[in-house]
């Protein structure tokens, strides 16, 4: 059976169908990610929309990272650099904004080793004085928290648009280019780092994006990197094991050739092809109990990587009693759409 409208189907809050049965698909890197890592995982998170129960400590960690950031350099954009106090005082605000007496709750080790609220301060202090001071003389902030939804490719079948939110837009003043920053948060940070956003989906589209958009935002300057503004959620060792002492923060700057940006392209489309087709098929079958997740694959290597993916539980248990554990562990929740479709551009 071939649908002609989205209201025929069981709907998916990113894909739309146009009355010619073109299929408009408004996808970001993290999504694409999921599927290429494991269809059955993207079933879950972005068509179920089932969420872990309680937030794991890292991500904690990492999302009042990012509030703290926001606020910092929120503020920098007015033109005011603020005290260390002030700078103190705002990663305070987020950490009870968030409720991270919660994290104490569900991970006391990792609460632990961060150091708690005391952690937080002394956190913040560092990167006043290590980077903040750096930044305010080195760089303008274009926009902050700028989401972009753009049209990457076409044609008959498909319309990809391709959405992302970069935490930061900036110029550099020394070096002359226009890039893309987003705050990232590690445990500690390796010999590695350097090699971890090349290649990598994010910093791509990241460049690519602001290729497109630079003369919007006034600038007529080529872009061809992006900057990994990296914090480790640990204090770096006295003694580590190969001599050398790591930085708490650092930066990676992945640079792509027009050449790599037009490999990304059609990687990305590839991708977004790839699931196109499992979502033709599960509209057509998703009424069938016995065809729920069968057109969505399980890619059983994703399962055990790292801490284990938040579905392994689920697909522990037989199909029958699946809808259980997601009623006693999981939410259903909000899907995060980084540009509604009525704001298309920017």
């Amino acid at each position: 059976m071939i649908y002609d409208t989205e209201d025929e189907i069981k709907p998916f809050y990113f894909a739309r169908i146009e009355p010619n049965g073109q299929w408009n698909l408004r996808l970001d890197n993290s999504m694409l990610h999921c599927f290429t890592q494991c269809p059955r995982k993207f079933y879950y998170r972005y068509v179920l929309l089932q969420n872990l129960k309680g937030m794991p400590g890292a991500l904690s960690i990492g999302k009042w990272w990012s509030m703290v950031m926001d606020m910092f350099y929120t503020n920098m954009k007015t033109g005011s650099y603020p005290s260390r106090a002030d700078f103190i005082e705002m990663a305070a605000i987020a950490w009870k904004e968030l409720g991270m007496t919660e994290f104490e709750k569900q991970n006391p080790k990792a609460y632990a080793k961060f150091g708690g609220e005391l952690g937080a301060a002394a956190m913040a202090s560092e990167y006043w004085e290590r980077i903040g001071h750096i930044d305010f003389t080195s760089i303008k902030i274009v926009e902050s928290e700028a989401g972009f939804a753009l049209q990457l490719y076409e044609d008959n079948e498909l319309a990809l648009t391709y959405c992302g939110k970069p935490d930061l837009v900036v110029f550099d003043k020394q070096s002359q280019f226009l890039a893309a920053m987003d705050h990232k948060t590690v445990d500690r940070i390796d010999s590695q780092i350097q090699r971890k956003y090349k290649p990598h989906g994010q910093t791509a589209g990241y460049i690519w994006a602001t290729a497109y958009l630079a003369k919007g935002l006034g600038y007529d300057v080529p872009v061809d990197r992006c900057i990994m503004n990296i914090a480790a959620r640990s204090m770096p060792s006295d003694n580590p094991k190969d001599g050398v002492k790591k930085p708490r923060f650092t930066r990676v700057y992945p640079t792509y050739s027009p050449e790599e940006i037009e490999e990304w392209k059609w990687s990305t489309v590839g991708k977004a092809k790839h699931l196109l087709k499992c979502l033709k098929m599960y509209a057509q079958t998703w009424f069938r109990l016995s065809s729920m997740e069968s057109e969505f694959a399980m890619y059983d290597n994703s399962c055990h990587l790292y801490g284990g993916c938040d579905y392994r539980r689920v697909d522990s248990v037989a199909p029958t009693n699946r809808q259980m554990v997601f009623k006693s562990d999981f939410n259903v929740v909000e899907p995060w759409i980084p540009v509604p479709e009525e704001e298309e551009e920017v």
